[in-house]
């Protein structure tokens, strides 16, 4: 399913623009969970030069990725196990992209719950997943663009069921896993640009 990421409805453009972090309050650290080759930290490193980035995954060569020069202080990677304690602490954002729909939410909550003893207050938790949005409503009910991307979301979801006994999640769903891994976090928004299959989920502690 890897091709798939390579579509304009997956472009990281499209997460750069629903941050907004050029308007509203810019994050200094940012720790970038399961971020793989570290493609989405390079991407807001260039864009946002305040910003730090700190991107974990599982033992892998990706742990010993070279950085330009350039970045040498701003971008780090580092092997870490989600299922784990967090090790870094105090970050202002700790951030997921299409990690939660590999997952069930009993381990999808435990993802949450592990974040917990690195966490300060006002910490953001980002996910960059798809939110599947109710039927009936004008999400799903304007332009063709918008009726391909729900077909397409909801075609995802059933291969993720498939394969991985997991799911996509509504607006409502998210909240419900929020509040089921801490009640002191709480939803703060979800933004999809239009031709995006991702949105932005933004959670607070």
């Amino acid at each position: 399913m890897r091709f798939l990421k390579t579509t304009p409805e997956f472009d990281i453009a499209h997460l750069i623009r629903d941050l907004a972090w050029d308007t509203r309050k810019c994050p200094g650290l940012v720790v970038d969970v399961g971020g793989g080759d570290g493609s989405i930290a390079a991407a807001l490193v260039r864009k946002f030069p305040s910003v730090k980035c700190i991107v974990q995954d599982v033992a892998s060569p990706t742990c010993t990725a070279s950085v330009p020069d350039a970045w040498k202080d701003r971008l780090q990677f580092q092997c870490h196990n989600m299922f784990t304690e967090q090790p870094v602490q105090s970050a202002d954002v700790y951030f997921f992209r299409s990690t939660f729909h590999d997952w069930s939410d009993k381990y999808a909550i435990q993802i949450l719950r592990n974040l917990i003893p690195a966490l300060k207050n006002g910490v953001r938790i980002i996910a960059n997943e798809v939110c599947i949005p109710t039927p009936n409503t004008s999400l799903i009910s304007g332009s063709a663009v918008v009726h391909f991307t729900y077909k397409f979301q909801r075609g995802y979801d059933l291969t993720m069921k498939q394969l991985f006994n997991s799911k996509e999640r509504s607006a409502q769903e998210w909240m419900d896993l929020f509040a089921a891994a801490d009640n002191r976090f709480s939803l703060e928004r979800i933004i999809s640009s239009p031709g995006s299959i991702l949105a932005v989920i933004e959670g607070k502690r």
